[in-house]
């Protein structure tokens, strides 16, 4: 049939584009046949050689006065990233369905994908604010703890996506266009411009790092913004 069907062919073979995936090359690894052994080899050699990594981009977002901010965001992203670079965009808005320019740019690019985190529990909040012990405002926070439990939401959305690295940035952040041309392998770097302080703005998290960073957030997040827990060298308590 592939000799007849040209759109049968194409599609057999689509697998190129994109070469072997990475699953498949472990269990060759694993084989003790000779020629699996072989195959395995070839493939991993040509893989790392191309030096290619896999990432999934992770932005928060929710609706402003005007969508300037985030059409300049995504305008930017959209230029820098390599085509097959997924974009996990969480609509933090509530109600979600009123945050229209981000619902209609999923909707019209395939790589985009918008994801719902869940309410944050009203419980939650009211226990962050009984731990505080610096005085901040009720009204901070409640977005802490908030912006904390998105946080935690879109990185394990990440995480199932099986990517080696995750860049985790605000949805105000405009993407230089060499980006992905100049990424770091280190587990964490802060992708900010200059010398300021990194806050949450915009990091490259490798995959162990993140695995490990969430446990230290769920035992930090009480008392702790995010961007503290981040630097902060303490595990978190067994």
């Amino acid at each position: 049939r592939l000799t007849t069907d040209d759109k049968a062919y194409q599609k057999h073979m689509a697998w190129k584009k994109k070469g072997i995936r990475r699953e498949f090359v472990k269990t060759l690894f694993k084989k003790t046949d000779f020629m699996a052994c072989r195959i395995c080899e070839k493939v991993s050699a040509r893989q790392v050689s191309t030096g290619s990594k896999e990432y999934v981009v992770v932005i928060p977002s929710v609706k402003r006065n005007n969508d300037e901010y985030l059409r300049k965001t995504l305008g930017s992203l959209e230029k820098a990233k390599p085509a097959d670079v997924s974009v996990l965009l969480i609509n933090a808005n509530q109600p979600p369905e009123e945050h229209a320019y981000l619902i209609g740019w999923c909707s019209s690019r395939k790589k985009y994908k918008c994801i719902e985190p869940p309410q944050v529990p009203e419980s939650l909040i009211k226990e962050t604010i009984s731990n505080d012990k610096r005085g901040d405002s009720e009204h901070f926070l409640r977005w802490r703890t908030t912006e904390t439990e998105h946080a935690l939401f879109g990185l394990r959305e990440a995480l199932k996506l099986h990517t080696e690295y995750i860049i985790w940035m605000q949805d105000d952040v405009i993407v230089n266009k060499d980006l992905f041309a100049s990424l770091s392998t280190e587990d964490v770097v802060c992708l900010r411009d200059g010398n300021d302080y990194c806050g949450a703005v915009a990091y490259l998290f490798s995959r162990k790092f993140v695995e490990e960073l969430i446990p230290k957030i769920e035992a930090n997040k009480l008392t702790m913004p995010i961007d503290w827990i981040i630097f902060d060298p303490r595990p978190p308590k067994a």
